[in-house]
């Protein structure tokens, strides 16, 4: 049995250092953007500061009524309901915003050629 448990910590150290890695090398190219050029990276918060106010409004416009059907999905409290309502609301407008950003570059790319 000794021998399973020196599996489950390497398994568990295996798991630690995937998750850490993809998280490097996700934030990473932010970190050397900002110590190459910290003026590239305000570009970045503004995008951030928009998808937060999204949520912001989001979250202040959603309801939070717990029926019958959103404790099937284990949303059994009004503050996790309202959570998810700012989620989806955020989700549906960020897609809408990309949807409408690719038909303008396909329209513009269109009249351009």
């Amino acid at each position: 049995m000794d021998n399973f448990d020196i599996w489950d910590f390497f398994l568990w150290v295996a798991i630690i250092g995937v998750i850490g890695g993809a998280l490097l090398a996700t934030i990473w190219p932010f970190v050397k953007s900002l110590i190459d050029d910290p003026r590239k990276l305000l570009k970045s918060l503004y995008g951030i500061v928009f998808v937060g106010v999204v949520f912001l409004v989001s979250y202040i416009t959603a309801g939070n009524e717990v029926t019958a059907n959103y404790i099937n999905y284990n949303v059994t409290t009004p503050g996790l309901s309202k959570m998810v309502g700012a989620a989806l609301s955020t989700a549906i407008i960020m897609a809408s915003i990309a949807v409408i950003g690719i038909i303008i570059s396909e329209v513009n790319k269109a009249t351009k050629s």
